[in-house]
Formats: C-alpha cells, sequence, structure tokens
C-alpha cells in the first residue's frame, strides 16, 4: 500500500504532462474528463492491491497456526505418536516410519503348584497295579520376550508377523507363538505357523485345572480324570503348525482353523486307556468357530472340532488288528459378560462354558 501512494503523485505528474501536450488539441471538458476516468482506473487498481494484501495477510496468519498446530503433535523422532502409544504409554513401541510397526514387548510368569492328597478321578488297567502319588511340589515359570511387526497400507489391508521366544525355569529356550498373517482390517484374516486360535474354555486368570497339560500337546493322561476343553484342535502344538482363516462381519464373527500334527502327542507318554498309539498319519483337526457380540460386554459363541483323518493313530489288539482311536469329535458353547472394557475399574468378567467330547470309547462332558 505504501508503494502505491509514493507511485501515485508520479502518475499524476505523467498525467498533467500528457494532458498538457495534448491541451492544444483538447476542450477543457474533455481534458476533466479524461483525467476523472484515469482516476477511477487509479482508484479501481488500488482497491485490488489493497483485497490482495488482505488475502496474503490472512494465508500467512493461516499457515502459522498450521506451523503452530504440527509442533504440538511432531515429536523428537519427527513422527506423530499412534493412538494406542497415547493411551498406554508404559507399552514400549518402535514405530519405523514409511515401512510399518514393530513392537517389542515381554511377560514374566513365576508359578509354585502343590497337589495333594487328590485323589483318581478315573483308573484305569495301566493304573490298578500303580500307587498313585498323593503329594507333588513343582516350582516352574518362563520369562517371553516377544516382537510382533506389522505392515498397514491405505486401502485397509495389512500384513504382518509375531515370534515369541521362551526361555524357562528348567534352562531350556522354546517359542511360544511363531505366525505370518495377512489380511484386511475389520473384514478378514489369514494366519499361518504355531499360534492358538478362539478360546472356547476361557477360564481367567487365578483358576487352577489340575490335569496334564494346557495345549494341543500332553493334554490326556491316563489315570487322570480328562477335563476336556475344546482345545484338542485349538493349536500351539509342538507337532504341527495351524491354518486359520477369520471373517468379520457386523457383531458377528467366523472362524476357521486348520490343525495338522501328530495326533498322538495329544497323549501323555504315549498312552491311552492302557494301550501304547501308535501313529500311521497326522492328524487334520477341523474346527469351525462362531461368535456373536451384540454389545460390548457379551459374547456368545459356539464351536466344533474334529479330526477328519481315518486311522491316523491306535494301537494293535491281541488278535493283530488295528484298532483305530483317531476319531474325536467335540462341541462347545461359550458366554463371557465383560464390563471391564467399559468399566475398568469396577467391572466384572463373568464365563459361562461347556464342552462335550465324543471319542473311541470314551465320553466327556464339562
Amino acid at each position: 500500500m505504501n508503494k502505491f501512494l509514493l507511485s501515485f503523485p508520479v502518475f499524476l505528474l505523467l498525467a498533467c504532462n500528457e494532458c498538457a501536450a495534448n491541451a492544444g488539441k483538447l476542450t477543457l471538458e474533455q481534458r476533466i474528463a479524461l483525467l476523472e476516468k484515469r482516476l477511477e482506473v487509479t482508484e479501481k487498481r488500488a482497491e485490488n492491491a489493497e483485497v490482495k494484501l488482505k488475502n496474503f495477510k490472512m494465508q500467512q496468519a493461516a499457515e502459522m497456526s498450521q506451523i503452530k498446530e504440527g509442533q504440538g503433535k511432531i515429536s523428537v523422532n519427527s513422527y506423530t505418536l499412534s493412538e494406542s502409544t497415547k493411551r498406554n504409554v508404559s507399552s514400549p513401541e518402535l514405530l519405523l516410519s514409511g515401512y510399518g510397526d514393530l513392537k517389542i514387548y515381554g511377560d514374566v510368569e513365576f508359578n509354585m503348584d502343590a497337589a495333594s492328597n487328590p485323589g483318581q478321578l478315573s483308573m484305569t488297567s495301566a493304573w490298578l497295579n500303580s500307587k498313585p502319588v498323593n503329594e507333588r511340589w513343582d516350582l516352574n515359570g518362563r520369562i517371553l520376550l516377544g516382537f510382533d511387526g506389522i505392515r498397514k497400507l491405505d486401502n485397509g489391508y495389512f500384513v504382518g508377523f509375531s515370534a515369541q521366544p521362551l526361555a524357562d525355569m528348567h534352562g531350556s529356550v522354546n517359542i511360544d507363538d511363531a505366525l505370518f498373517f495377512w489380511g484386511k482390517e475389520y473384514d478378514w484374516k489369514v494366519k499361518v505357523g504355531r499360534f492358538e486360535a478362539y478360546d472356547m474354555f476361557p477360564l481367567n486368570q487365578d483358576t487352577f485345572i489340575e490335569y496334564s497339560g494346557n495345549t494341543a500337546n500332553d493334554i490326556y493322561a491316563d489315570g487322570r480324570g480328562y477335563i476336556y476343553m475344546m482345545k484338542e484342535g485349538r493349536g500351539r502344538s509342538n507337532t504341527g503348525g495351524n491354518f486359520l482363516v477369520s471373517k468379520h462381519l457386523d457383531n458377528w464373527y467366523f472362524e476357521l482353523n486348520t490343525l495338522l500334527e501328530d495326533g498322538t502327542s495329544l497323549y501323555n507318554d504315549g498312552n491311552y486307556h492302557g494301550h501304547n498309539m501308535e501313529q500311521k498319519k497326522n492328524v487334520a483337526y477341523l474346527r469351525p468357530v462362531i461368535a456373536w457380540s451384540p454389545t460390548e460386554k457379551l459374547t456368545v459363541s459356539a464351536a466344533m472340532e474334529s479330526n477328519v483323518v481315518n486311522n491316523a493313530y491306535g494301537y494293535t489288539d491281541n488278535k493283530g488288528n488295528f484298532v483305530d482311536q483317531s476319531d474325536r469329535t467335540g462341541y462347545g458353547m461359550s458366554m463371557t459378560w465383560n464390563s471391564l472394557k467399559t468399566n475398568p475399574e469396577n467391572g466384572i468378567v463373568i464365563n459361562l462354558n461347556t464342552a462335550y467330547l465324543d471319542a473311541n470309547n470314551e465320553k466327556d462332558f464339562t
């Protein structure tokens, strides 16, 4: 605006010189009309200059506001923290900008277990001449170190992995989960590797169940009551792997897990009803699950698991005939009310679980 004020007298001087040069040719009224016209043009230019200056100042103020707002979100490493990190700052998370997210975490568990005068819930011919152990003490535990990586695309697709080395108190190092997955957010997902599928018999914390194992292996033991909890085809096996496909549809969740493994690993010491199991083929457990969550707190689920390979394992009788023991099918339902999701301090978790196993020479209801 100041430049315009300085140039305005110069413009008038030039205009007057031109008027003086043409004074002999134009009348007084024509010269006044010409001067007024040029003054109107000059005023219009001045108005345009004021509008441009005003717009420039507004744009500059907007840019400064965006810069200040951005400074509040940019961390030392020049990236914006994710919402999950803001909600749980105690969870270590390393963000690899442009490549994906890598999360490193850990878990520690130590247990002192005691079993005294348990009383045998069932006895078989293998235990008739044996004296049950009435007292047992055990100190065990492990330290887990987890690595989870995921790469998300703008269109909702993702791909990732999870690896969990496990060091126990006995000095050995194992793997808890080791899997690769891909899919689309809030839609479908595929998982391959070593992991556990949907939990159809949740027990929550501080619950002690006295039986042989707690994964797909060593669950059944002769001479002990078998508590069937729909985990035979769930996964995390030491002798096989999983392939899982899942789908979300509004309030519904569908899952089909396939477990391929040595079926005799189900039995502690390889014995079942007093017979030593002989493997012929690997088993293939199919485990479909349907879960419905009408509200955030309530979930109702139903599932079954069944080995679809005939004569996978069994034993040879006194006549030399092979007796198949691999036909095992289980059914289960579960209902969970979890108000901790909406009220972490005063919420409550209620699980109602039931499961039924139909197998060769065995029927179990839990």
